[in-house]
């Protein structure tokens, strides 16, 4: 399944909605080395209690929108 998410990058709290099909992360880590894409995909895993391993982040390595794609659902 692949979802369009818009990343938070240094939030006060972790959280993921969804707004208009689009899933909003809030992320505590910075944007740095890749710390928040590694966080965002974290958060993914838990929301959709799935293994860390089964997302994968397929496009927006450098920019706020992104496309990640979960295995297993």
């Amino acid at each position: 399944m692949m979802i369009s998410a818009k990343i938070i990058a240094g939030a006060r709290s972790e959280s993921v909605v969804v707004r208009d099909d689009v899933y909003v992360i809030r992320v505590r880590a910075i944007r740095e080395d890749g710390k928040a894409n590694e966080a965002a995909c974290v958060a993914l895993a838990a929301y959709f209690s799935v293994p860390k391993a089964s997302v994968q982040l397929v496009r927006g390595h450098t920019a706020t929108r992104k496309v990640f794609e979960i295995q297993g659902l």
